[in-house]
């Protein structure tokens, strides 16, 4: 905890305000990086706040997981245009990836986020979303101050 103090103090920021906040630690999720923002799909970048590059014809020829949760996922445009951003990971049939995980997900697709007018959505209200998306959510591990 000294340490944290130290880099906060160090940035300046508030540290009462920061470690009083409600925290959400959810399971890391590795998959690849998918996101729905402004009317089309992405590559998402570092921040879920932030459009990552926008997907073109050859990421979907290179990755056929990829065309295969969006084709997935346009089953609900409507839902998914009521939000400015949608943060997913998508995984493959085959498994190549970091983590090998106990089970498969729901259509191979993960929601982690989702943002209205680059405000966050609950972490209820994701869980809802996901249930009629017909995907998994990202595990909660632990939510607290």
């Amino acid at each position: 905890m000294d340490h944290i103090s130290t880099l906060l103090n160090a940035k300046r920021l508030p540290i009462d305000e920061i470690l009083s906040s409600p925290v959400r630690v959810t399971l890391k999720i590795d998959g690849n990086a998918l996101q729905w923002a402004d009317g089309s799909w992405h590559k998402r970048a570092g921040s879920p706040r932030t459009p990552g590059k926008e997907m073109t014809l050859f990421d979907f020829a290179e990755q056929d997981f990829y065309w295969k949760a969006i084709r997935y996922l346009s089953k609900f445009k409507k839902l998914i245009e009521k939000f400015s951003i949608m943060n997913f990971e998508v995984f493959s049939d085959e498994g190549h990836h970091t983590i090998e995980y106990s089970h498969k997900f729901k259509n191979n697709i993960v929601l982690l986020s989702a943002y209205i007018d680059n405000r966050p959505v609950s972490y209820k209200q994701i869980s809802e979303i996901a249930s009629r998306l017909s995907v998994d959510i990202v595990p909660l591990i632990y939510k607290g101050k």
